[in-house]
């Protein structure tokens, strides 16, 4: 499976949750996924304005679509990254993908402790779809 390929199946997947189908208000969102050979969970955040970021539950989403991106995104001779953020305006209908590696990757591991930093971190802004 090819980059895009794989990008564009994770998004028009997330696109179908029914948390986001079902709440007319959300500006952007923001899903944050860990994929390790031991550890893969998904957290995800809908937006409305400058509102603090809504926990979303992802039911239709499989990790599954998060392994076919890192594997399609990981260079023959390279690492995998460990986490994927990624975060979809609304309007626009504008994607984008940001990766972390292994040594920053625990800054992006979502815990109680970490679950509103992370939230607010994960906000898209403009400039992640310009």
């Amino acid at each position: 499976m090819q980059q895009e390929e794989a990008l564009n199946a994770l998004v028009h997947t997330l696109l179908e949750e029914q948390a986001l189908v079902d709440d007319p208000d959300w500006d952007t969102f923001a899903a944050i996924a860990a994929v390790t050979p031991t550890v893969s969970e998904m957290t995800a955040y809908r937006y409305a304005g400058d509102a603090p970021g809504k926990p979303t539950p992802l039911r239709a989403t499989r990790l599954q679509n998060f392994r076919d991106l890192q594997e399609a995104t990981t260079p023959p001779d390279g690492d995998p990254w460990e986490i994927a953020i990624i975060k979809i305006d609304r309007d626009s209908g504008r994607g984008s993908a940001n990766f972390v590696y292994p040594a920053e990757a625990d800054l992006w591991r979502v815990t109680p402790e970490s679950a509103a930093r992370i939230a607010e971190a994960a906000r898209p802004t403009a400039a992640d779809f310009g």
